[in-house]
């Protein structure tokens, strides 16, 4: 299974994947444009749904140490006046770049394919995709061929059915 995108979200999908979501095991593949996991990045608020979802894939935030509780947030405006305060309660702060550590920490080596602009889909009569990559400096097409998963309600579709133009959001 391809899995577009190394980001957050593309890595919490691989995780669960990898870790026997959806059958994926082994057989997944992450195909990121940037050539390392060193990124640069902000943060995150993780309210209590993210954070069982993140312990779903072995992750607890707060006891690995990658983020800190909040009691309250600032909402600032562009020039850094304080333009209201909240108070909050069971919401962490992670910054970025430590969650995609976490993340890519419970993947197996080699999951993650660095290099790998993602160009084009090609839908096939098998429901199956083929997935374009322009990899590396040599600007060559390299083409993947990727299980395509989804719902059949978010298909508009019953299973059996192979819906004319399937919807294709980017992670």
């Amino acid at each position: 299974m391809a899995v577009i995108g190394g980001g957050v979200a593309g890595l919490a999908l691989a995780r669960s994947l990898c870790r026997g979501g959806a059958g994926g095991g082994d057989r997944v593949q992450v195909f990121e444009r940037s050539t390392t996991m060193d990124r640069q990045g902000f943060g995150f608020l993780v309210l209590e749904n993210g954070q069982r979802a993140l312990k779903s894939l072995g992750i607890d935030v707060l006891a690995s140490g990658i983020g800190h509780s909040l009691e309250r947030v600032s909402i600032l405006s562009s020039c850094g006046r304080s333009i209201a305060q909240h108070a909050v309660t069971h919401t962490i702060a992670v910054d970025r770049p430590s969650l995609l550590r976490a993340l890519v920490d419970g993947l197996p080596a080699g999951v993650i394919q660095f290099n790998h602009r993602f160009e084009a889909f090609e839908h096939d009569h098998d429901r199956m995709l083929s997935a374009s990559f322009t990899c590396g400096a040599q600007e060559s097409l390299v083409r993947h061929r990727a299980e395509l998963m989804c719902s059949s309600a978010l298909m508009g579709s019953t299973p059996a059915a192979a819906p004319s133009s399937p919807p294709i959001a980017p992670l």
